[in-house]
């Protein structure tokens, strides 16, 4: 099957290729913010140190009115967070 990614949506682009990868591997990442609270956000971790041999990474999103989430906030403020991998068990 061929698809020609120049004929659907980004967001159907996007819907396709978190489709395609059965099972999602999840990951939690954790980070604090500047009075110390500790936040721990769910993520389908789909690019992985195989593809990219500097590290793992993923991708956070804003909220519709644009605001930030905590986890890039925290991020942007600590410099500092842990990608927490789910294994099987």
């Amino acid at each position: 099957m061929k698809i020609d990614t120049g004929d659907i949506t980004l967001q159907d682009s996007s819907h396709l290729m978190t489709d395609v990868v059965v099972p999602r591997p999840i990951a939690w990442v954790s980070t604090v913010d500047e009075n110390g609270v500790f936040n721990l956000a769910p993520f389908l971790l789909l690019w992985t140190g195989e593809q990219f041999p500097d590290g793992d990474w993923f991708s956070v999103g804003s909220y519709r009115d644009g605001k930030k989430k905590d986890t890039i906030r925290n991020i942007e403020l600590t410099k500092d967070f842990v990608i927490n991998v789910v294994t099987k068990p």
